[in-house]
């Protein structure tokens, strides 16, 4: 939507943000990233918040926590995920957590690090699709459906009728409309 890709091989990055004049640089080599970080999913986050500083003072006031370091830090999505993912005490002590207070019927009782993860995904998410919406930007990915008529007709079409509880409990739904 802004111009940077984050791939594999390479980097595509913001190099002059001014409108009509964008310039966009290719680098090859990427590593370490933007503030010195390095592996592939350290990379990716520490692009994505230097670029959302760029974009920051087009997103309104109450999204503009989706291109901040979550609790300050460019590695928290990364450590929460590898606290879970190879730390055996840390994912039993999560699960025992989510198992006692999890309900289904109610996503908001999610806690601990599963709610903030939550929380950023869904601000980063309401971001994206304000910034789309503004932008008046078409989606190619249901167009070979066949199905023809509005937005909302088309994904009706071909979507499950019944929305996830899961999905209508996050508030998705309303913005996905």
């Amino acid at each position: 939507m802004f111009g940077g890709w984050v791939g594999h091989r390479m980097v595509v990055d913001v190099e002059d943000p001014t409108p009509r004049t964008q310039k966009l640089k290719i680098q090859r080599k990427y590593s370490p990233g933007p503030t010195g970080l390095e592996g592939s999913h350290k990379l990716f986050w520490d692009y994505f918040y230097q670029g959302g500083l760029m974009i920051r003072p087009w997103a309104p006031g109450h999204l503009q926590g989706a291109v901040d370091p979550v609790s300050g830090s460019r590695e928290w999505q990364i450590e929460a995920r590898n606290a879970v993912n190879y730390d055996t005490i840390e994912a039993h002590a999560v699960a025992l957590r989510f198992q006692s207070s999890f309900k289904a019927a109610k996503l908001s009782t999610l806690t601990g690090p599963l709610r903030q993860q939550y929380d950023t995904t869904h601000l980063i998410l309401r971001l994206a699709l304000h910034f789309a919406d503004k932008l008046k930007l078409h989606s190619f990915g249901i167009a070979d459906f066949g199905a023809t008529g509005t937005r909302n007709r088309i994904i009706r079409s071909v979507v499950s009728k019944k929305t996830p509880a899961v999905v209508q409990q996050s508030g998705l739904e309303a913005l996905l409309a």
